[in-house]
């Protein structure tokens, strides 16, 4: 007897045919990371917060029973989009009286964007829940997701004048490093968190369209905050996986 097995990873539905005299198999699967936030907007004079890493979704792994030779529906889900980073602010013009100048009012910086949760995997009617996407400067939550099973917490990405945080670990991969790959980067954007892959790098430097993706079931990368402009977009969580294992 040996242990075989068959790995899923395209985005969307496809089949699982159970092989004859199979009557057990192990499901090890994640949904769909969630995408990290976008940086905020700045003034020209100023480095503005950097934007939260997303959520790495919970890896479940479990036994079923199934039916020899039945087919089995499998859905994996995308990870969510990143965020959009804040546009750049404008200090404005003071008014000129003896002119008639009105001025010109000043204009706030934008905020950085949430990115959005990951999509749910299934197989058959087994549910792995995708990440959820970071809101603003904060990483994507680590509560309980489906199963029980808790899902991985990115980093906050770096407040004013500040660093970010890096992404927690799953028990299967790293979480994404902050800004700067090791948190150095004035304005970074937090690492996403963990999952069957790792975590997306949270956006180095401020100013630089740069972002980066988690791996399987990862979080995004957080963007980082403007440098005198607009804030960079966060990185989109990554794709989930289901892998399915049997003896024959």
């Amino acid at each position: 007897m040996a242990t075989k097995s068959e790995k899923f990873t395209t985005v969307g539905t496809t089949r699982f045919s159970i092989p004859r005299g199979v009557t057990w198999v192990t499901v090890v699967g994640c949904g769909g990371g969630g995408g990290g936030a976008g940086g905020h907007g700045a003034f020209p004079d100023q480095i503005s917060a950097g934007g939260g890493g997303g959520t790495g979704a919970a890896v479940i792994a479990t036994t079923i029973a199934v039916k020899p030779e039945d087919t089995i529906e499998v859905v994996i889900g995308n990870g969510g989009a990143g965020g959009t980073g804040g546009t750049a602010g404008e200090r404005g013009r003071p008014p000129i009286p003896s002119d008639g100048d009105p001025g010109d009012p000043p204009i706030p910086p934008g905020q950085g964007q949430p990115g959005l949760d990951g999509q749910n995997s299934r197989f058959a009617t087994l549910l792995f829940p995708g990440g959820r996407g970071a809101v603003s400067r904060s990483g994507g939550s680590g509560s309980t997701e489906g199963a029980g099973i808790p899902a991985v917490a990115g980093g906050d990405g770096a407040p004013l004048n500040d660093k970010g945080r890096k992404g927690d670990r799953s028990p299967y991969a790293a979480g994404g490093a902050a800004g700067g790959l090791d948190g150095t980067a004035i304005g970074g954007g937090g690492g996403g968190g963990g999952s069957l892959g790792e975590g997306g790098i949270g956006n180095p430097t401020p100013g630089e369209a740069q972002f980066h993706s988690g791996g399987r079931g990862a979080g995004g990368g957080g963007g980082a905050g403007g440098n005198g402009g607009t804030g960079t977009n966060g990185g989109r969580g990554g794709a989930g996986e289901i892998n399915v294992y049997w003896v024959e």
